[in-house]
C-alpha cells in the first residue's frame, strides 16, 4: 500500500490567468525535486466555463513535457495525445467506481512500463471521482512509494463552499427597483457569487434599463445596491444611458450589492416593485 501524504489545496485566485500560473508554477516546482512522486488533480466541472477554460489552459502549458504524465477523464483530451498523455476509455455508466479502476491500472501500467513511478502527475477529472482514484493509488502502487498530493478544487466548489454575505442572506426585492438588469449567463461564477452579495474579484458589470434587455433566455440579473440612494443613482444612469458600465473592485461591505435570478417575463414586476424573493416569480 502506498503513502499518500496530507492532500494539499491549491487555493484559487479567482482570476483565470493568475490560478493558470500558480498551478502551472506549482507543477514545474513539484517536477523538480528528485525522486518523488506528485499527482495534481484539477477537480473539474464539465460545465464550468471557468473549470473547462483552467483545464485547456493548464494543458497547453504542459502538453508537450515528456516529464510530466497527464491523465484525462474520457472525452476530455482535446486530440493529438502523445505517450505520456493517459486516458480513461469506457462506456461505463458514469457513477460506476470501475472507471476509477480502470484510469489508474492504465496510469499504473504507463509508470511500470517508463521504469520509474517517480513522477509527476497531473490528472483533470471530475471531481466527485477524486477520492476515489486516490484510494486506488494508495491499494495498488508500490508499498514503498509516498505520494504528494495536490488539489485544485473546482469553481463550482469554491462557489457553493462560500455563504452568503448578511445583507444579501437578509435581502428581499419585494418593495424596491434594481439598479438594472444584467444578461450574463448563469453559469458565470462571477454572477453567482454576486448572487450571495459577494464580489471576489473585480471586474466590470453592465446595467440595462428594463427597456435595454434584448437578450431572450428565460431569465437574467435584477441588480440591487443595498443603499437606497446607491441604488438609486444608478438606477437613474441606467435610465438616462440605456446601458451603463459599473466598475467594481473587490467589496468588502463597501458598495454592498446583491443580484437576484428573474424570470425576463417578470420584469414588469420588478419595474413596478412588487417581485417577491423567489427565483420562481
Amino acid at each position: 500500500m502506498a503513502r499518500i501524504s496530507t492532500p494539499k489545496n491549491l487555493e484559487t485566485t479567482w482570476d483565470l490567468h493568475r490560478d493558470v500560473e500558480a498551478i502551472t508554477r506549482e507543477i514545474n516546482t513539484v517536477k523538480s525535486i528528485p525522486g518523488s512522486t506528485n499527482v495534481i488533480f484539477l477537480r473539474e466541472y464539465h460545465n464550468s466555463p471557468f473549470d473547462v477554460a483552467l483545464r485547456g489552459a493548464v494543458f497547453e502549458k504542459i502538453r508537450n513535457d515528456h516529464d510530466i504524465v497527464v491523465v484525462f477523464e474520457r472525452t476530455l483530451h482535446p486530440g493529438g495525445a502523445l505517450a505520456n498523455h493517459i486516458q480513461e476509455m469506457n462506456e461505463l455508466k458514469s457513477s460506476d467506481d470501475g472507471r476509477n479502476a480502470q484510469v489508474v491500472s492504465f496510469l499504473k501500467d504507463h509508470l511500470r512500463e517508463a521504469g520509474t513511478f517517480a513522477k509527476t502527475i497531473v490528472i483533470f477529472f471530475g471531481g466527485l471521482h477524486e477520492p476515489f482514484i486516490k484510494h486506488y493509488v494508495e491499494q495498488t502502487f508500490p508499498h514503498t512509494l509516498s505520494v504528494n498530493w495536490t488539489v485544485v478544487f473546482s469553481m463550482k466548489e469554491y462557489v457553493e463552499a462560500m455563504p452568503p454575505a448578511h445583507w444579501a442572506d437578509r435581502f428581499v426585492m419585494e418593495g424596491t427597483k434594481p439598479a438594472g438588469y444584467n444578461e450574463t449567463k448563469c453559469d458565470d461564477h462571477r454572477m453567482q457569487m454576486l448572487e450571495k452579495g459577494r464580489v471576489v474579484e473585480g471586474f466590470n458589470l453592465d446595467i440595462a434599463n428594463a427597456g435595454n434587455c434584448r437578450g431572450t433566455g428565460p431569465e437574467l440579473y435584477a441588480i440591487f445596491f443595498i443603499d437606497k440612494k446607491e441604488n438609486e443613482k444608478y438606477r437613474k444612469w441606467a435610465e438616462e444611458d440605456g446601458i451603463t458600465t459599473l466598475q467594481w473592485a473587490r467589496v468588502n461591505g463597501a458598495n454592498r450589492v446583491v443580484a437576484k435570478r428573474i424570470k425576463r417575463a417578470n420584469i414588469k414586476r420588478a419595474e413596478a416593485g412588487t417581485l417577491k424573493d423567489t427565483k420562481s416569480h
